[in-house]
This record gives structure tokens, C-alpha cells and sequence, in this order.
């Protein structure tokens, strides 16, 4: 294959990444956008990550925008985590916000552990 061949060839395989890759950038710039100006950054790569893994991506940002709504600091991969055990983060980000407002500050981990604990519908003995 002449020399000429190979550039042209790589030029189209980059190409093609490259509009793989913006294309991907497009799709979770509003997302991105929506937790920036709701002042829980998220990063670009990150959501990329997530919706290349098949993680539920929109749902963690909004999980994350509405904890940082709520002067809550988490992480996506907090997140993203208490998703996967099925976790209701509804519940959990009230009820970090609502010790704060009392003085109490428990860890995020924490408060997961003691919601497994008492889980609804989970058997205590």
C-alpha cells in the first residue's frame, strides 16, 4: 500500500473518532450545561463515561443537581453507586439535608449505611 494510501486512511479513521466523540459531546451538553448553572458542576468526561458505560446519566445529574439545590456535596460516583443498591435517593438527600438543618453532619456513606440498615421492606431482626 503506497505511502499516500496510509495517510488517508489514518485521516478517515480520525476523522471518524472525532466525530464520534463530538457527537457524543453534543448529546450530554445540555446536561453538563443544567448542572453548571445549577451549581453542581459535572464534568464532561464524566457524563461521557456514564452514558458510553449505560449508566443512567440524566437521572444522576438530576439526582446531583437537586442535592447540590439542597447544599448537599456530592459525588457522581456517590451517586451513581446508591443508584446501582437500588438506593431511594429522594429520601436519603432529605434526610442529609434535614441533619445539617439540625446541626448534625453525617457523611454521605454514612447515612447509606444506616438507610441499608432500615431499609423499607428489608427485614430487621
Amino acid at each position: 500500500m503506497p505511502f499516500n494510501a496510509w495517510i488517508v486512511l489514518l485521516a478517515t479513521l480520525v476523522s471518524l473518532a472525532t466525530l464520534f466523540f463530538l457527537f457524543q459531546m453534543a448529546s450530554v451538553f445540555q446536561l453538563w450545561l443544567q448542572g453548571l448553572l445549577a451549581g453542581a458542576p459535572v464534568l464532561m468526561t464524566e457524563l461521557l463515561r456514564l452514558k458510553l458505560k449505560g449508566a443512567p446519566y440524566r437521572e444522576i445529574v438530576r439526582w446531583q443537581v437537586l442535592a447540590a439545590q439542597s447544599g448537599i456535596r456530592t459525588s457522581m460516583a456517590d451517586i451513581e453507586q446508591a443508584l446501582s443498591r437500588d438506593v431511594d435517593l429522594e429520601f436519603l438527600i432529605r434526610a442529609l439535608r434535614t441533619a445539617h438543618e439540625q446541626g448534625q453532619n453525617p457523611s454521605w456513606e454514612q447515612l447509606l449505611a444506616e438507610y441499608e440498615r432500615i431499609r423499607p421492606g428489608s427485614a430487621t431482626f
